[in-house]
């Protein structure tokens, strides 16, 4: 490290506060901190700041606007665009910032803003509860959140966006403010472009197992009044859990006709006898279970920061499956790709006054993962994805509202994003962030 002259003038600011941790490139801890899940991001922040509580993030912001540095805020660094950490700003990480309280009526819990999504998922769970949460536990939850939030429980309790009651936030003055009726509207959809959010409170709920006896009855109740079909062959049964504390119940299925169409709408009415029964799964699962199977499932780090991207439909039709076909039915480039639906519906679908989040409206978002392992395979990847982007949208069916947290910066409009609240949030905007100093934050709302 060079002398204090040498030094950026907000560095040799900072490195007078001992108490205060900041990283640089000459940091023994750089390497481990600097990464994010996408490798590849060539960004190349002046420092990382790692505050511990909301007066530190505050003094971090008052010594960035004092010497004209933009900030970037980091959470769990998951963006698969790497947009966590920008070129030249001071990233303020706040992974130290994780507690978790939940509230004596159990009913909200209130969250540090640096704390993960599976961090969040397996507390509650310890405690017999439960709130929506993302399909990657490694995901930081107040960004995951404040974006939109789409993942597991959402159709039944809301979206990310919809558990958030209140929030408290650093502003680009460096205050420390409970975010009012106004603000929170703001945050509920456009994230931290207000200012960095430290601590949110959240709705959480009661995690429910069915009562087999009930599901015993519910199903024997359905079979009973279905139209049986020749062809389709049901054996239900149960068997001891492995640690013998109660029954699993399960429905082998087996349809003999090659009208494959008309079995699986035969299997649909089957599943439609189960509490949110899922085909796909063969085994009862707890949130935190589930969690840990995904971690199995996802790569750790990877690359192609500009691999990926995200398309929205009101339903999937006919030319966008030939689209998706035709992509299929090339061979992979990578074993980390991927291609999958989210699904909007029930009460997250529903409009409200109290979010400026604008895809309110029944849909599915395609992600499309270019990611690869191999970053020899990034360029061919990369390529591959965007051909798809293209081909997509190409169709016509493509909804013009997209998700801003799975969509490249290039490719969103915030107008289309906001709809009817998009001068909300521009409004917003000027009067909590005047002099740019949150503008590295997504969605973008300015050049």
């Amino acid at each position: 490290m060079g002398s204090p002259k040498e030094m950026h003038p907000l560095l040799a600011d900072l490195f007078k506060r001992p108490d205060l941790e900041v990283l640089t490139t000459s940091s023994t801890a750089w390497a481990d901190i600097r990464p994010t899940y996408v490798i590849d991001n060539p960004a190349r922040p002046l420092a990382i700041a790692r505050p511990r509580n909301a007066s530190e993030v505050s003094d971090f912001v008052h010594a960035a606007r004092r010497h004209g540095v933009k900030i970037s805020v980091r959470g769990g660094g998951h963006d698969v665009f790497g947009r966590s950490i920008a070129e030249g700003c001071l990233v303020i990480d706040m992974r130290k910032m994780k507690t978790i309280e939940i509230a004596q009526d159990r009913e909200t819990a209130t969250l540090g803003g640096g704390v993960l999504i599976g961090d969040v998922i397996e507390t509650l769970a310890s405690q017999k509860l439960t709130t929506p949460f993302g399909y990657i536990p490694t995901i930081g939850y107040a960004g995951w959140a404040m974006m939109g939030g789409y993942g597991w429980l959402a159709p039944r309790f809301g979206l990310g966006v919809d558990q958030i009651q209140r929030a408290r936030v650093v502003t680009w003055q460096g205050d420390i403010i409970e975010a009012d009726s106004e603000l929170l509207k703001g945050i509920r959809g456009a994230g931290g472009n207000f200012g960095i959010v430290v601590e949110l409170g959240i709705k959480i709920y009661p995690f429910e197992k069915a009562k087999i006896q009930a599901t015993v009855r519910k199903y024997f109740s359905g079979y009973n009044a279905m139209t049986k079909s020749p062809f389709g062959a049901v054996s239900p049964f149960w068997y001891p859990k492995r640690d013998m504390s109660g029954w699993m119940f399960a429905v082998n299925f087996a349809w003999s006709s090659p009208d494959m169409k008309a079995g699986r709408q035969y299997l649909g009415q089957l599943a439609a006898l189960g509490d949110a029964a899922d085909t796909s799964l063969v085994k009862e699962m707890t949130p935190t279970e589930l969690i840990n199977l995904i971690v199995s499932w996802t790569p750790g780090r990877v690359y192609g920061f500009e691999a990926c991207n995200g398309v929205s439909f009101a339903k999937v039709t006919e030319r966008a499956a030939d689209v998706v076909g035709e992509f299929l039915a090339k061979l992979p480039v990578d074993s980390a790709n991927v291609l999958l639906i989210h699904e909007m519906r029930g009460p997250s679908a529903e409009p409200d006054p109290g979010s400026c989040f604008g895809a309110r409206l029944p849909h599915s978002v395609m992600e499309l993962v270019g990611i690869t392992i191999n970053p020899d395979n990034v360029k061919t990847s990369t390529q591959r994805y965007r051909e798809l982007y293209g081909a997509l949208h190409g169709t016509g069916d493509a909804l013009g509202v997209t998700y801003a947290s799975l969509t490249q910066t290039r490719d969103t409009d915030t107008s289309q994003l906001f709809g009817k609240e998009h001068q909300f949030v521009m409004d917003l905007k000027n009067k909590y962030d005047p002099e740019g100093v949150f503008d590295n934050t997504e969605p973008r709302l300015r050049p």
